[in-house]
């Protein structure tokens, strides 16, 4: 909740996107849009394709590199 929060008031939008829907409809969804950033887990960004100019923030590993 304090994520979201943060997103809506510094101006930004939250877009979910459901693991379960198929690579390609994920795929049509984030070249659809103009993300400038997208945050996920190492096993989800394996069948992703990022889309130029978007910045990827590995959740998963920025956690172990804060320690």
């Amino acid at each position: 909740i304090g994520c979201m929060l943060g997103i809506i008031k510094s101006g930004g939008s939250y877009t979910p996107l459901d693991t379960q829907n198929p690579p390609s409809r994920i795929d049509k969804m984030l070249s659809g849009g103009t993300f400038s950033v997208l945050i996920t887990t190492s096993s989800l960004l394996e069948g992703l394709e990022v889309v130029e100019g978007t910045d990827v923030i590995v959740i998963d590993l920025a956690s172990t590199k804060l320690l």
